[in-house]
């Protein structure tokens, strides 16, 4: 649902060279292991000696791990016009007739939902099944014609917000777990360790990052309050505290088919087997 292209450099003359970490950064990875066994086998309490140096290196690495991990990109929802068949007709003696209905232009993309890291173009991309909370094209659709000028067609439909927040709700929830998916992939999880192991050495706090490859409850908090609720939490006030359980009840109220036995109820199950379309 279009192009994504890396940003060129700051520091580069016009727009033709890009960041890309694929090569280099193993390989400075195995050099700065060189250079610890080194310190450690050479200088005495060199946490100390080389205090700035290690800081420097954490710093470098940090600015390399948030680089990457903003490169990540989801894809976008598809807007509603984008999701609705298109009913064509044809004139003939002043009467509109259905000659045919064309799928939607999301339809003939392939549906796609997932995320791509910029840099490598490394995806987790899926097909959103057709049969999962999209409208009816019996029920919602556009109005074409041929031949002007018009008769008296049937007016467009378009689906509701509210009937189209458990779609939205789904792919939302669907694009957190793939782009976490993308996240773990390349990855960024080994170089967070990594990171956090410098900080450790220089007496730093450890990063505080989002995403980090898990799922987070206030992430969820927010996409499904704004979703379902169109307000920034479902905790009912800005000091009350936030209720897994509450947040549970909306996704499975939502997504879930009435009656449906899912075993122990755990967010992060619901939260899976909403992002694997099983529920």
């Amino acid at each position: 649902m279009g192009r994504i292209t890396p940003p060129a450099l700051l520091s580069a003359k016009g727009e033709t060279i890009v960041f890309d970490y694929r090569l280099t950064l193993p390989a400075y990875l195995e050099a700065i292991t060189i250079r610890l066994v080194i310190l450690a086998a050479l200088i005495p309490n060199y946490r100390e000696s080389a205090r700035e140096e290690l800081k420097e290196i954490a710093s470098r690495l940090e600015n390399f791990y948030v680089t990457i991990r903003d490169g990540i990109v989801p894809t976008r929802a598809p807007k509603v016009e984008e999701l609705l068949a298109t009913k064509v007709f044809e004139i003939d003696n002043n009467k509109a007739f259905l000659l045919r209905i064309e799928p939607s232009v999301w339809d003939k993309f392939g549906r796609p939902y997932g995320a791509v890291e910029r840099y490598s173009a490394v995806s987790v991309i899926d097909t959103y099944r057709s049969d999962r909370f999209l409208p009816n094209p019996n029920d919602a659709f556009l109005v074409s014609q041929i031949i002007p000028p018009p008769p008296s067609l049937p007016e467009a439909q378009l689906p509701s917000h509210d009937a189209m927040r458990p779609f939205l709700l789904e792919y939302a929830i669907g694009i957190i777990a793939r782009s976490r998916a993308v996240y773990n992939l390349i990855g960024l999880r080994k170089l967070k360790s990594v990171v956090d192991q410098f900080k450790d050495l220089v007496g730093e706090p450890r990063l505080q990052t989002r995403p980090d490859g898990n799922w987070s409850v206030r992430e969820i908090d927010i996409t499904v309050a704004t979703i379902l609720l169109d307000r920034r939490s479902t905790a009912p006030g800005p000091t009350a505290t936030i209720l897994v359980s509450e947040i549970l009840t909306l996704i499975e109220s939502t997504l879930l088919q009435p009656g449906l036995h899912i075993g122990p109820r755990s967010l992060r199950g619901i939260l899976d087997r909403v992002a694997l379309q099983t529920g």
